[in-house]
């Protein structure tokens, strides 16, 4: 029998979880103790966005330093939410699904080519569909001169990642007295392959945020899961959060 369970405002897991449910059995004396995986799941509402974020980036633990540890490298060094944070909202409806990012960043810095897009100040989308081989990734990059660029990275066995980038929509923006960028994508389900949007209940997804203030040097991510950053040959899906995508009004 399936249980939910519905965390609180301010649960923030996104690993799988485990519990431990005691069992007692009115057999005699005897007692047993099960131990049942919880799964954390983003629920993504359909139609509009929730007025909360699905997700914050905003803690220590989540944030992935790129260059070394050492006095000179201090200034780049994370130092707290003002200086890179991020809020996710994913929706979706018939046609599409869409993620909005808003990330607060002292400095929007992206003076790079799509192709190392990621050495700028950029987000690094990545999901997985059931019964796909390989997950896509793309990288939304706000160039300083304020032109939004998609960049496909990685697609399934046998997909173009750069024709399926060349279907999707970004919107992005920058507000200096805020201090904040908004990234807003929308991916068509039939730019991924699926014709019946309808069957599908969930798939999984993930992204990290990249940080580079100085024009030069990639400094910090702040991730949502592994599995986005490093070595492409042993990235893994199951290391991504899954979707449940909440019923059609």
């Amino acid at each position: 029998m399936p249980i939910l369970l519905r965390g609180g405002s301010a649960f923030r897991a996104v690993h799988p979880a485990e519990m431990k449910v005691k069992c007692e059995i009115e057999v005699g004396a005897m007692r047993e103790t099960l131990s049942i995986p919880v799964r954390a799941a983003w629920l993504m509402p359909y139609g509009s966005y929730s007025r909360e974020p699905v997700i914050r980036l905003n803690r220590q633990e989540q944030v992935y330093q790129h260059v070394p540890f050492g006095a000179e490298f201090i200034d780049m060094v994370w130092s707290g939410p003002e200086d890179l944070s991020a809020e996710i909202y994913p929706k979706y409806d018939n046609r599409s699904f869409q993620v909005k990012i808003v990330v607060r960043d002292d400095v929007h810095s992206q003076p790079f080519p799509a192709a190392n897009g990621t050495n700028g100040d950029s987000v690094q989308l990545a999901f997985g569909l059931p019964d796909r081989k390989g997950h896509w990734e793309f990288c939304l990059i706000r160039r300083d001169d304020g032109t939004p660029v998609i960049a496909g990275t990685l697609a399934p066995d046998g997909v173009n990642p750069a024709v399926t980038a060349r279907q999707l929509k970004l919107r992005t923006s920058r507000d200096e007295t805020a201090k904040q960028t908004v990234y807003e994508v929308e991916i068509p389900w039939n730019a991924v392959g699926l014709d019946q949007p309808e069957r599908l209940k969930q798939f999984r997804m993930s992204l990290i945020v990249n940080d580079c203030d100085n024009g030069k040097t990639r400094e910090n991510s702040i991730l949502v899961s592994d599995g986005v950053m490093g070595n492409k040959e042993v990235k893994r899906i199951d290391t991504f959060p899954v979707v449940d995508l909440m019923p059609r009004r």
